[in-house]
């Protein structure tokens, strides 16, 4: 999934972390959810309702 991120640019790389971090979290794995998340909201930013998503979920989760 990152590689293919990866090859379509920042907005490809966001994507791939955050809903690699949403699978995590839904896996109860929450170290992995956490890392994957805070990843696509600090490293990717773009202009997109879903990186603002990104954002209030990491805040509410408390991983700022």
């Amino acid at each position: 999934v990152l590689i293919v991120g990866q090859s379509e640019g920042i907005k490809g790389n966001f994507y791939s972390h955050l809903y690699l971090g949403l699978y995590y979290e839904a896996q109860n794995n929450f170290d992995l959810a956490q890392d994957y998340i805070v990843k696509a909201a600090d490293n990717y930013k773009i202009d997109d309702y879903m990186w603002y998503l990104a954002q209030v979920h990491k805040k509410l989760r408390g991983w700022i």
